[in-house]
């Protein structure tokens, strides 16, 4: 159509991840770890170092705080969040 502009897919958080003091963004296995669990498999990226985050489907890195407001607008949670955590929307029994 003329004048439309092609429709967007939905942000979502598809993936724990952590931005390492480097920037090299780290991540394991789609919604697989938490990112207590994502430090035991990289060293690098010990307790302390880094920023724990998000991944989205369109490939950014965003906080946990942006990754909320993602989350809710996705229909991933039910209610707005502050801050997201791995448990709120991804099974890691």
């Amino acid at each position: 159509m003329i004048g439309k502009e092609p429709k967007m897919p939905l942000e979502s958080i598809i993936n724990t991840a952590i931005r390492g003091p480097s920037g090299t963004i780290y991540q394991k296995g789609v919604g697989s770890v938490g990112h207590d669990n994502l430090r035991d498999y990289f060293p690098e990226i010990q307790k302390g170092a880094g920023v724990e985050g998000f991944l989205t489907n369109t490939g950014r890195f965003v906080s946990r705080e942006e990754a909320a407001q993602i989350a809710y607008k996705a229909g991933q949670t039910k209610e707005l969040l502050d801050t997201l955590n791995s448990p709120d929307i991804f099974d890691l029994r």
